[in-house]
């Protein structure tokens, strides 16, 4: 093997921008990929969770709604405020014809915007709607053979607290990530140091303070 004096980088240098390069992409590209499926990840457990806990509070509700027992949905949606504090932004129960019987939780004007005219669309259709997130729904309370509509309940969610938390360990996955290319970088300078620049200088010692 023939080794051409010449200035410039030595190869010892350009071997080990080439492993930091390749390291770093990889590093880079997994991090990324697995941030992005974690995000969505996150979004469709709450909006499954929303669906499912808004459709159990449609069931409890029917006989409630149909005989204007309303302190029985008042319990059930303080109930179910307490167990989901960081998602659950409010509930409202509707009565078959779409007035107000029961709200409750911390929603604001533009989220009583979108349940109203969800609610328009479950009067018109019978089923249950949805906003573009999924996390602002609308489910029909349905009661006996013929399946009447005796109301609808209607629940606004949000997963902000959870994406953050989701954000604050990816951060810390980010830092473990380069403390271990840091120190994949640090053994690999060793190792081609010692086994590759030293051998070749000693081969060719006119070319040692290249390697």
């Amino acid at each position: 093997m023939k080794i051409t004096k010449s200035s410039g980088v030595p190869v010892f240098v350009k071997a080990l921008l080439l492993v930091l390069v390749s390291a770093a992409s990889v590093t880079v590209i997994m991090s990324i990929q697995s941030s992005r499926l974690i995000h969505h990840m996150t979004i469709d457990k709450v909006r499954d969770h929303a669906l499912l806990a808004t459709e159990s509070a449609a069931n409890n509700a029917a006989g409630a709604l149909r005989f204007n027992k309303l302190d029985k949905i008042e319990a059930s949606f303080d109930a179910l405020l307490a167990e989901n504090p960081d998602a659950l932004l409010g509930l409202i129960a509707f009565n078959g014809t779409g007035g107000r019987a029961v709200e409750d939780g911390r929603l604001s004007a533009s989220d009583n915007a979108v349940l109203d005219e969800l609610v328009k669309g479950v009067i018109a259709t019978g089923e249950a709607q949805f906003e573009a997130s999924g996390l602002m729904l609308a489910v029909p309370v349905l009661m006996g053979a013929d399946q009447t509509l005796v109301g609808i309940i209607a629940g606004a969610w949000t997963a902000d607290q959870y994406l953050a938390d989701v954000r604050t360990d990816i951060a810390e996955t980010w830092l473990t990530s380069l403390v271990i290319l840091a120190v994949c970088l640090t053994v690999s300078a060793f190792l081609m140091r010692r086994w590759v620049s030293r051998p070749l200088g000693r081969c060719h010692p006119g070319n040692g303070a290249r390697l």
